[in-house]
């Protein structure tokens, strides 16, 4: 049960995530020579507003919302070690800044959790095209739950199967599910506990 010091806390640190979202805006701001502007953030990097946006539009990864100090909403977009390594053997130039971290704030939403799978996807796609593998498979041991109205049934992820820029998901009953063809990524109701069960950091 929560206290008032409790709720005072929560404000207290929803206004400074608020304030520093901001600050992140004004300097991604800057006259930089790069296609993104990243924000070092611990082991991970933070990239806000029209570079968020940048970043969906040129690889497709999935951005978050959250609001600055005068409660606007902005784009929001954490970068894994595996979305970074697949921008930095891209074309596009990047610049990284370094700030005070966030500790964790904002990387709950399912709109990250479908981020950070889809940054891990392309780095797969990566080594494949840059190792030459033609059948790799990944062992993925998250469960899923499928619901329709006759049947509801536990299932598993066995593996990824890549096939050029289509990336299936075969699941323990057999079937082969496709999830991302190029830049397209599955987020219907059959692909998205799909996503969420493969919530890779």
């Amino acid at each position: 049960m929560f206290t008032n010091q409790d709720n005072n806390y929560k404000e207290a640190f929803n206004k400074f995530e608020r304030i520093h979202v901001s600050r992140l805006v004004e300097l991604s701001k800057g006259d930089y020579d790069a296609h993104f502007v990243l924000f070092k953030n611990d082991k991970t990097w933070i990239a806000v507003a029209e570079d968020a946006d940048r970043l969906f539009e040129v690889f497709g990864w999935q951005t978050s919302i959250v609001y600055d100090a005068e409660g606007k909403a902005v784009s929001w977009m954490i970068v894994t070690f595996f979305g970074m390594e697949v921008i930095k053997h891209s074309k596009y130039s990047y610049q990284v800044l370094d700030h005070g971290d966030m500790q964790g704030a904002f990387d709950s939403s399912v709109e990250q959790q479908i981020c950070y799978v889809q940054q891990y996807v392309d780095f797969r796609q990566l080594l494949i095209s840059t190792f030459g593998k033609e059948d790799d498979k990944l062992t993925i041991g998250k469960k899923i739950v499928t619901h329709n109205t006759e049947i509801s049934k536990t299932l598993s992820i066995e593996n990824f199967k890549f096939a050029g820029d289509k990336v299936y998901a075969c699941l323990s009953d057999g079937r082969k599910v496709l999830i991302a063809d190029g830049k397209s990524w599955l987020l219907n109701e059959e692909g998205l506990p799909l996503w969420l069960a493969l919530d890779k950091r």
